[in-house]
């Protein structure tokens, strides 16, 4: 699948918006198709249009979701890769609470609502986009250990 950059006024990216919303505050089951698009002010032929299935757009809402929060909140809080590991495990910190703690991050809640109910469908989706901060975040902290630190 694409990564559904469209432009923030077109029905795609409204519908888009909208389920990240929905997911987040119903999780997949109980959200209906219906339900996104009147939130999203867009015809229902619009999901079939754009993501094929309901599973598709989940797992599209969930990534656009995780790019809206990691652009807010970039996983390295906004510290140098230069700077002291002790600088740099607390940007990565900052930037996890403040992912928790903003309201209009919606991946956290759709993974909650994927743990109390899971569908497999986030599972690939979600390990590619976050191997890569949890790699980085791991080279922090054996940095701050030092050489005598094992996995």
């Amino acid at each position: 699948m694409d990564n559904h950059e469209s432009r923030p006024d077109s029905t795609e990216h409204r519908v888009l918006s909208a389920a990240c919303k929905v997911f987040a505050l119903k999780g997949f089951h109980e959200a209906t198709i219906a339900e996104i698009c009147e939130a999203a002010g867009a015809n229902i032929a619009a999901v079939n249009y754009y993501f094929r299935s309901k599973e598709n757009l989940y797992v599209e809402a969930w990534r656009h979701a995780f790019a809206r929060s990691v652009a807010a909140h970039p996983p390295d809080g906004g510290v140098p890769a230069d700077a002291p590991p002790e600088e740099r495990l607390c940007g990565r910190i900052q930037s996890i609470i403040q992912r928790i703690s903003d309201p209009d991050c919606w991946e956290l809640e759709i993974v909650h609502k994927e743990m109390a109910n899971p569908t497999g469908l986030l599972t690939d989706t979600m390990h590619e986009s976050i191997e890569p901060i949890q790699a980085a975040f791991e080279l922090v902290v054996r940095d701050l250990l030092g050489p005598q630190a094992t996995d």
